[in-house]
């Protein structure tokens, strides 16, 4: 259950909860830093310089808990006479909107070799100006805000300091599971068993009351479909986050499923999300675990 936020000020209590911007996918605006001797910029790595698509089917708008989000990070120096190396930090200036390294996310930094290495202190090293790729792992779903700072070096001491714009990204958390409910009956028809299979379907965006991405205000609509990956009907209906939805007795067997929720509100355009190959979880109660387990199974 989300906190919620006492109206001891109507003011205050507006800016915390009004959902005109905060509730819409995040538009990622480029930050950027310029100082006198360099400029910096960061770019989400899910679309290129001219908005077409780089990563399929994935964007800003669909991210996942577990998943690593690209960013690219270019440092252009303005003289040859003035290179030095550089420190990105993120950095924590509020206990609101995920800012906590490790606590709320993981950063990775792409080696020569194309590799993820996991950053262990909280700030990246680099050689030199250039164009380098970092990835942000979110551990909580949430609406996250993080400020970076730019350091500039020279010989090991600090000669210029930046501060870039938040990095801003919506992530929710997926539960979908394929449970196998076993009922004991007397005759034999079923060989003493009849099986069952549930479905359960919950999204979670987060527990802070900025956390806002899925939980619409009112005079808005929010539904859902499920999609799996053989002839299984689609499952559908009116999407409330934190909220468990089931589907009973359908068999699936389905390694994955594709996710669309649609958000709609009042002479504005929808919102469509869509969320792919999210796993599907199998689960089993204890009966069926017995009796496999019996005939060696």
């Amino acid at each position: 259950m989300k906190k919620t936020i006492l109206a001891l000020m109507a003011t205050a209590t507006i800016v915390a909860c009004s959902k005109s911007d905060e509730d819409k996918a995040i538009k990622e605006e480029i930050p950027k830093v310029t100082s006198d001797t360099f400029s910096a910029t960061i770019k989400d790595g899910f679309t290129g310089e001219n908005g077409e698509e780089l990563i399929l089917h994935k964007n800003l708008k669909n991210i996942v808990v577990g998943d690593y989000i690209p960013y690219n990070l270019t440092i252009k120096e303005k003289e040859t006479s003035s290179e030095g190396n550089y420190v990105l930090i993120p950095t924590k200036t509020s206990d609101k909107n995920h800012q906590s390294l490790q606590v709320d996310y993981e950063m990775y930094l792409e080696n020569d070799k194309g590799e993820k290495e996991k950053v262990g202190w909280p700030h990246i090293e680099l050689r030199k100006a250039g164009k380098y790729k970092f990835y942000i792992k979110p551990l909580v779903p949430g609406t996250f805000k993080i400020p970076f700072i730019l350091l500039k070096k020279h010989e090991g001491k600090k000669t210029e300091q930046t501060t870039f714009s938040t990095i801003n990204f919506n992530v929710v958390k997926i539960t979908l599971i394929e449970n196998i409910l076993t009922i004991t009956r007397p005759d034999s028809k079923y060989n003493g068993f009849k099986v069952y299979y549930d479905h359960y379907f919950q999204v979670d965006d987060g527990d802070e009351e900025t956390d806002i991405y899925l939980s619409p205000k009112e005079k808005a609509t929010q539904t859902f479909t499920i999609k799996y990956s053989n002839d299984v009907p689609n499952f559908f209906g009116n999407l409330k986050v934190g909220e468990k939805h089931i589907f009973k007795d359908h068999f699936c067997n389905c390694p994955f499923a594709n996710i669309t929720i649609i958000q709609k509100r009042e002479g504005e355009e929808e919102l469509r999300i869509e969320y792919l190959n999210i796993p599907v979880e199998k689960r089993e109660e204890e009966q069926i675990k017995r009796r496999n387990k019996l005939n060696g199974e």
